[in-house]
């Protein structure tokens, strides 16, 4: 590209002309992308995470009362076997328990998810030989909801109080727009009809054959219509009961057929609570939790302000009632002050970035410039939102990132125009010229940085796809606002300043000390690093191989894991055998205890509420319930209100807790997504080789650094009672069928009816007294009917055997697999260098001598998976920005100069990572694609002012430093102003700022290495490509031309 004189009079693009020139085209296009800005701006949903189109479809299926051995062979295998062939699944994966089985299918991204479904639905009702007595398949499609917040009530009198005025909270905050509410503490009830083994004794039948004459007792029965016409009449019976008085005063036959007996006077009947419920406590009182969540589209704002409006209307009235209630486990406000922090620290960045312009820049064109980012904002955020994006923690941090990129384009065409304009050009013609000369670097440069930032969206990862997204639509406002809108306020600015010709004393002086450093002390450097080319380019390669080392040698880690959810503490135990309700009581006040001390060990202002929990745990990723169990969820203050992050104040409960003999299992955890950060598997043997495997993979596990909490999801269940028939039994006509149809009917119970009262479902179940189910001395004595209607005791037509049952089988793909799961203390380790290790000196140690097959679980395998998938965009992405710069400089070689750079650019961000203590995740990996974005604009600038100097005839060294001085100021503002965007991201120290500086330090020390790299380190490759060009052309034989361009020349 030629360079044309300031006065000369060609004239610039039409479009970029008409632009400058119109006296309200640039104005009216200004007002169209605020206005389309402002209208994005109101669609855009806020949500802390950036919204997860689901993948996976589950089936469940319930079998009451079955072994996990027998709900495997007769319902997860069977219908894994139909499921396995279906199009698009990417993996298929079961955990069958006692009583249920569920089997996850996860399907490759793209899939029609309800297509997906209702073809699971098929295959699930085209599996044959299920057992007749499992309850109906539930396929659904899994899709994550968000918490909103949750509202904790609390009263003095009985839960069957608190549940109905819950039900009516909860249909009011629907009906004001809340997505979901789900309830935690309110009891399901039942009906029991209870019948004791002494009144089975008596009337000689089966509870199986009681609970038949009960439905046939018991049932609204249409009959069809009599008459015609208007004398038409339906015929109906309405004996169904709904109550545990009418079920009492049901008539029954007895065994002979002929005597009616009231229901009720040979059977305890009473609605009451089933048993195992989980129950919460809030000060010493019983409590109800209603958790809200969002669907995927809704506002989190916008549902927290329903709820506080609700709030704020019936608060009164609740205490009027004696209900105390509390707001609690706010997550809307966890995502609105993390959210607020990323606008906070970009607010802070946009004044440095401001003053930057206004210190390297005159005024007004400094001004226009700052003006733009605004203007430049509101247009992508138009576009982003038809492209399905969202105001969330990952694309706010996107739009700090992008304040200095934004800003680039605008500085070096309003720099140039403005050269331009002080060389003697008119207002006109300086600033169409100004942006008709820039327009082909600043375009290159621009395609350069989406070339880096493609693949990433191709990917299709919503968490790494958010801020690329973001990236794209800032680059193309950012392109229309300063090649058609700048230009021509630009020309208004020179024209007022052709008014006023003279600089004020300040930029006179700033000039001045500016001119210096560039004459006097940048441009001898220069001259010496061009002397001594190699020696730079050696130096350059010295230090980036240092960096690599870093990364090899495991200083700096690399990871993954970006999403951010709300945070509280939480601690779930399983009590010993022996323990009593006061011991188990006890051991809670003692761990409510140890969380206030802990709470005053760090000021007494970091807990908001905590609430205990009986007859449920979360226990080995597996939800727990019984009256061995309990749990105690803590909420705490917003990260930005407490100086301890959540994992510290965890780890210090944790270890004021001392050891209790009743408490055999005691487990921490932090956060609402609490599921481990490793997960590995075998596969391939039998049960007891991968039980050793995975104990002695968790043995490794436990020694290695930063990793805790291990264990693997294979734990022998309860002792099994089985039982087979005597020759009595055989001889009296009875089956293995009859006696388990019996055992069931006894101790699971039989549920005869289902129906729906005052919004509360209840079940009508027949079974033995809970006196007789949990006393296991008095199996013995259960009556067993024979076919020919005699009673026998059970012991005298069965024998009762023991064994070790298995409390949970996990499949994978239809074969039978172990999970070994762990967590990882971040400041110590990161789980991607945990599996490198183990990979390469563990785990085919361990495969070799169990004969098992070892894979990555679903969130390791995806980690690694999206990591791998990173690297290989970063290979497409150089590649295309090869080319683009091959197109443009029309060579092969010169390409080189600024590919090179790239590479080496990493050194100060692998040095900053190390300096500042922070890994490699996913946060730094997209603040180096930003860094190659960066490095290659600025490279591209200065080679175009190369080449240009060169095309005029200037020798090489004379060009390279007439280039380097004239882009010296926009190099040095373009890196500063990304630079001191995100320093205040970078100096957050907050533990929410822990996820975002990876980000800010990779860019920043790799601008403020970078800066030096291209104004030395490519003048010095440019340099040598020279000398290697012309020593090919003497080769060849070809004339040497002191203004031949490089560009042209193919080594």
């Amino acid at each position: 590209m030629s360079s044309s004189s300031p006065g000369s009079e060609t004239r610039a693009h039409y479009l970029i002309d008409t632009f400058t020139r119109h006296p309200l085209a640039a104005n009216l296009l200004m007002m169209m992308l605020v206005l389309a800005g402002i209208w994005g701006l109101r669609q855009l949903t806020v949500q802390l995470n950036p919204p997860q189109p689901s993948h996976s479809v589950s089936v469940d299926i319930s079998w009451p009362g079955a072994a996990a051995e027998d709900v495997e062979l007769l319902i997860t295998q069977p219908v894994e076997y139909q499921l396995r062939s279906l199009q698009h699944l990417k993996s298929l994966t079961s955990t069958t328990l006692e009583s249920h089985s569920s089997i996850r299918l996860e399907f490759e991204r793209g899939t029609d998810m309800g297509l997906a479904s209702d073809r699971v639905k098929q295959q699930v009702a085209q599996t044959r030989d299920l057992p007749a007595d499992m309850e109906t398949p539930v396929v659904s499609i899994h899709e994550p909801m968000e918490t909103v917040a949750a509202l904790l009530l609390a009263g003095t009198g009985s839960l069957s109080e608190l549940a109905p005025l819950a039900r009516d909270i909860e249909s009011q905050l629907l009906a004001r727009g809340i997505d979901q509410v789900e309830f935690r503490g309110v009891p399901e009830e039942e009906i029991a009809i209870q019948v004791d083994s002494k009144t089975l004794y008596t009337l000689g039948l089966p509870l199986g054959e009681i609970a038949r004459r009960i439905l046939d007792n018991s049932a609204d029965v249409p009959a069809g219509s009599a008459g015609s016409g208007q004398l038409e009449r339906k015929l109906r019976s309405l004996e169904q009961r709904r109550s545990a008085q009418g079920f009492a005063e049901l008539p029954l036959s007895t065994g002979d057929g002929e005597q009616l007996v009231r229901l009720g006077d040979i059977a305890d009947i009473e609605r009451r609570e089933r048993d195992h419920q989980r129950h919460l406590q809030y000060q010493g009182k019983p409590a109800i939790t209603l958790i809200l969540r969002r669907a995927a589209g809704s506002d989190i704002m916008g549902e927290a302000d329903i709820l506080h409006q609700w709030y704020a209307e019936n608060r009164a009235s609740l205490e009027q009632q004696g209900v105390q209630s509390v707001i609690w486990l706010e997550a809307w406000r966890f995502a609105k002050e993390t959210l607020m922090l990323v606008v906070n620290n970009g607010i802070g960045g946009l004044l440095l970035v401001v003053a930057t312009l206004y210190l390297f820049l005159n005024a007004r064109v400094a001004g226009w410039v700052t003006a733009g980012i605004p203007v430049s904002f509101l247009g992508a955020l138009a576009v982003f939102h038809f492209l399905g994006g969202s105001i969330n923690f990952i694309s706010l941090v996107g739009a700090v990132m992008a304040l200095g990129i934004v800003v680039d384009d605008a500085i070096v065409v309003g720099e140039h125009a403005l050269s331009r304009f002080e060389a003697g050009a008119s207002p006109e013609q300086a600033a169409a010229q100004g942006a008709q000369h820039m327009f082909a670097p600043v375009m290159a440069s621009s395609l350069t940085t989406l070339a880096a930032f493609l693949p990433l969206i191709v990917l299709d990862e919503p968490f790494i796809r958010e801020i690329p997204l973001l990236m794209v639509c800032v680059i193309i406002a950012s392109l229309i606002e300063c090649f058609l809108i700048m230009p021509g306020h630009l020309r208004h600015s020179f024209q007022a300043m052709q008014k006023q010709p003279k600089p004020s004393r300040f930029r006179t002086g700033f000039e001045r000390r500016f001119n210096h450093f560039r004459d006097a002390i940048f441009s001898p450097l220069l001259l010496r690093a061009l002397d001594n080319r190699r020696a730079v380019l050696a130096l350059s390669l010295g230090a980036f191989v240092v960096a690599l080392t870093l990364l090899a040698s495991g200083r700096v880690k690399p990871e993954l894991n970006i999403s951010l959810n709300f945070e509280f503490a939480d601690a779930y135990l399983q009590f010993s055998a022996g323990a009593s309700e006061a011991d188990k009581q006890a051991v809670l006040e003692e761990m409510e205890r140890t969380l206030l001390a802990t709470n005053e060990a760090f000021g007494g202002n970091v807990i908001v509420t905590h609430v205990p929990q009986r007859n449920w745990a979360m226990l080995e990723q597996q939800p727990r319930t019984g009256p061995q169990y309990a749990a105690l969820w803590v909420e705490l203050v917003p990260p930005n209100e407490r100086e301890v992050s959540l994992a510290e104040f965890s780890a210090a409960w944790q270890e004021r807790v001392t050891p209790s003999p009743y408490v055999e299992t005691l487990h921490f955890s932090n956060g609402e997504d609490n599921w481990p950060d490793l997960q590995l598997y075998f596969s391939g043997a039998d049960v007891t080789s991968l039980k050793a495997a995975a104990e002695e993979l968790a043995g490794h596990l436990a020694r290695m650094p930063g990793v805790n909490n291990v264990f693997d999801d294979l734990p022998y269940g309860k002792e099994q009672w089985v039982f087979s028939l005597t020759t009595e039994g055989r001889a009296a006509g009875l089956t293995s069928a009859d006696i388990g149809r019996q055992l069931r009917a006894a101790y699971e119970g039989y549920r005869l009816q289902i129906f729906t009262e005052d919004r509360v479902e209840l079940e009508v179940r027949l079974s033995l007294p809970a006196r007789e189910r949990f006393d296991l001395a008095s199996i013995g004595q259960l009556p067993i009917s024979t076919p020919a209607g005699t009673v026998l005791p059970l012991s005298s037509v069965a024998e009762v055997g023991t064994r070790r049952g298995i409390e949970r089988i996990n499949h994978r793909d239809a074969r039978q697999v172990i999970n070994v799961y762990g967590s990882v203390d971040r400041k110590q380790n990161t789980p991607m260098a945990v599996i490198a290790e183990l990979e390469e000196s563990v785990i085919p140690e361990i495969t070799r001598r169990y004969g098992v097959t070892y894979g990555l679980g679903e969130r390791s395998a995806e980690e690694a998976a999206t990591f791998h998938d990173m690297l290989l965009g970063a290979v497409i992405g150089l590649l295309l920005i090869y080319l683009i710069l091959a197109w443009i400089f029309a060579s092969w070689s010169w390409p080189l100069a600024v590919m090179l750079a790239i590479p080496l650019g990493l050194t100060g961000a692998l040095a900053g990572l190390q300096l500042m203590d922070l890994n490699l995740g996913a946060m730094a990996i997209m603040g180096l694609f930003t860094l190659t974005g960066v490095i290659v604009n600025d490279s591209i600038i200065l080679i175009n002012a190369y080449k240009a100097a060169r095309d005029a005839g200037q020798q090489v060294n004379e060009a390279l430093l007439r280039a380097c001085r004239s882009r010296l100021r926009p190099v040095l503002l373009t890196s500063l102003t990304t630079a001191f965007g995100l320093a205040p991201m970078m100096l957050e120290s907050s533990p929410i700022g822990q996820v975002m500086a990876p980000l800010a330090v990779v860019i920043c020390f790799g601008l403020l290495y970078g800066s030096t790299l291209i104004l030395f380190t490519i003048p010095a490759v440019l340099s040598l490509l020279e000398s290697l060009s012309l020593r090919l052309q003497r080769r060849r034989g070809t004339r040497i031309s002191p203004s031949s361009d490089i560009a042209g020349v193919t080594p």
